[in-house]
């Protein structure tokens, strides 16, 4: 499901002082758990749980910001810049991240259309949700 919790994650790098493209070969790297050089639909899924504390199959606003909180810490920039990436991933607008939203996302970053993600894939949709997250779109 998840890969846009990568995304997610991305926000408070990005904030940070990283580089686009290193947050994202950062964030591809932990998603990639069996190290093949893709990122698998089952593979988001397993990212995706360590996000949903309530176990109820999304991800509110709330959680998302309290894991990434306690990765990054808080300032009233991170906050801002978390919640526009959050809105831009909300794809249906019903405040929470769920299968709606992440299949949606697969399919736009898969551009080959072979069910997996590439880092090179991976990288371009990145870039394009972070950055219109960034200017408030």
């Amino acid at each position: 499901m998840s890969y846009w919790y990568v995304i997610l994650v991305c926000l408070p790098v990005l904030a940070c002082g990283q580089d686009l493209s290193g947050a994202a070969a950062d964030i591809f790297n932990k998603i990639d758990s069996n190290n093949d050089g893709n990122i698998q639909r089952p593979e988001l899924t397993a990212y995706f749980t360590a996000f949903d504390t309530n176990h109820d199959g999304k991800v509110s606003r709330h959680e998302y910001s309290v894991y990434v909180t306690d990765i990054y810490g808080h300032s009233p920039e991170l906050n801002h810049l978390l919640h526009s990436l959050f809105d831009e991933l909300d794809v249906n607008s019903d405040h929470h991240l769920d299968g709606i939203d992440y299949d949606r996302h697969f399919v736009t970053a898969d551009t080959d259309g072979n069910n997996l993600v590439s880092p090179a894939e991976f990288e371009r949709f990145f870039l394009l949700v972070a950055g219109n997250a960034s200017v408030g779109k």
